[in-house]
């Protein structure tokens, strides 16, 4: 879903016309107050902003949705008309990605929209891989010492001790206490001060 904030109905139209050709939902709001508001509602993937505006100019649009949780980490081009560097520098300030000169070439216009979403897609399934690992890996308010018995830890010694100078593994430590490899080394070193591998070097050296 693309979402287009400019005041004029020609560049509206264009913009429309072009973005649904590549298949793009398109949503449009023709002043900056109205697009803030679609944009919460709607939370479109990608922002086409026009800069000037009536009553508020694009950069004050786009400084909004950066300081609101729910649009700020939607992607912002700039559509503008001022090709001058000064404006363009202000844009990126602003939290815009990029921009696109007015009147619109389309094929630079498709390119550089299908390019950012590309870009967001592979940030949201980036994003939706890691909340899946975090749900399987227990975080470290989770890991307390104090959770286990003292004994597991002193088997854990024991365990390192006997295998000294032995190609033992983290993995072999773990499934010995009946833990993942995660959890047995965040454990360990909470417990002990150290991980499992400078444990078992240090003892190793003492020998």
């Amino acid at each position: 879903t693309i979402l287009i904030v400019d005041d004029n109905p020609r560049n509206l139209s264009v913009a429309v016309d072009s973005l649904s050709e590549i298949g793009a939902t398109v949503i449009i709001a023709r002043s900056g107050q109205s697009g803030l508001k679609r944009a919460r509602y709607a939370e479109p993937d990608l922002i086409l902003l026009d800069i000037l505006m009536p009553e508020m100019d694009g950069f004050e649009v786009c400084q909004q949705l950066k300081q609101d949780t729910k649009t700020s980490a939607i992607p912002v081009i700039f559509m503008t008309a001022l090709s001058d560097t000064v404006n363009k520098v202000k844009g990126l300030r602003a939290g815009g990605i990029d921009y696109v000169t007015k009147p619109f070439n389309v094929e630079e216009l498709l390119a550089r929209v299908t390019n950012h979403l590309n870009t967001q897609n592979i940030i949201q399934a980036f994003k939706a891989r890691n909340q899946a690992l975090q749900k399987l890996v227990p975080d470290d308010s989770w890991v307390q010492p104090s959770a286990l018995p003292q004994s597991n830890l002193q088997r854990a010694m024991r365990y390192i001790q006997m295998h000294l100078g032995e190609n033992i593994t983290l993995e072999a430590i773990a499934s010995e206490l009946g833990m993942s490899q995660y959890y047995f080394c965040r454990w360990f070193k909470q417990s002990v001060g150290t991980s499992p591998y400078q444990y078992s070097n240090s003892k190793f050296q003492d020998t």
